[in-house]
C-alpha cells in the first residue's frame, strides 16, 4: 500500500471515529433531554393523593391525617389535619422547621416559649399562626370544643421534646 493510500485510510478511519463519537454524543444529549423532559413533566403533572389514600396517625394527644408529604405524593412540603379532643394537650416541643397552622374548628391556646414562661396565644376558627423553627411550643385544645387545624411545614421536619432526641413525626414523613 502506498504512503498516500495509507494516509487516506487513516484519514477515513479518523473521520469514521469522529462521526461515531458525534453520534454517541448526540444520542446521549437526546437521552438527557428526554430524561429532563420527563422530570419537568412529572413536576408539572404533580401527584394526586386521593381521599382514601390519606394517612391517619393517632397519638394520645391528637389524630393527624396526612394529605401530602415526602412519602405520600412525593411532596417536599407536608400537609396534614390535626384533630384534638376537648382539653387535649400536645407535648412541649420544638420543630427544626417553620410550620403554619390554620384553625378550622373549635379553639386552642398555643403556649409559646414553654408552659410556665412565654406567651399564650388563643386561636379561633379562621386564625392562622406561623410558628418559626426552634420556637418552644405546646398546643392545648379548647376544653369544651376541642380543636381542628390544617397544618403545613417542611416534609421530614424533626420534632424534639425536652431531653429527647429529634424525630420525624409519622404524619410529616
Amino acid at each position: 500500500m502506498s504512503v498516500a493510500r495509507s494516509a487516506e485510510v487513516r484519514s477515513a478511519e479518523v473521520r469514521s471515529a469522529e462521526v461515531r463519537s458525534a453520534e454517541v454524543r448526540s444520542a446521549e444529549a437526546r437521552s438527557a433531554e428526554v430524561r429532563s423532559a420527563e422530570v419537568r413533566s412529572a413536576a408539572v403533572r404533580g401527584a394526586v393523593v386521593r381521599d382514601g389514600e390519606a394517612r391517619r396517625t393517632e397519638t394520645p394527644n391528637a389524630v393527624m391525617t396526612t394529605f401530602a408529604s415526602p412519602t405520600l405524593g412525593g411532596a417536599a412540603q407536608a400537609l396534614w389535619q390535626v384533630e384534638m379532643a376537648p382539653g387535649a394537650s400536645g407535648p412541649v416541643h420544638v420543630m427544626d422547621a417553620e410550620q403554619i397552622w390554620r384553625a378550622v374548628a373549635g379553639g386552642a391556646t398555643v403556649h409559646l416559649g414553654g408552659v410556665d414562661e412565654g406567651e399564650d396565644v388563643p386561636l379561633a376558627p379562621g386564625d392562622t399562626v406561623v410558628l418559626p423553627a426552634g420556637l418552644v411550643r405546646r398546643i392545648e385544645a379548647d376544653p369544651d370544643a376541642g380543636f381542628t387545624a390544617v397544618v403545613t411545614g417542611a416534609g421530614g421536619a424533626r420534632a424534639c421534646v425536652p431531653g429527647g432526641e429529634p424525630v420525624v413525626p409519622g404524619w410529616i414523613s
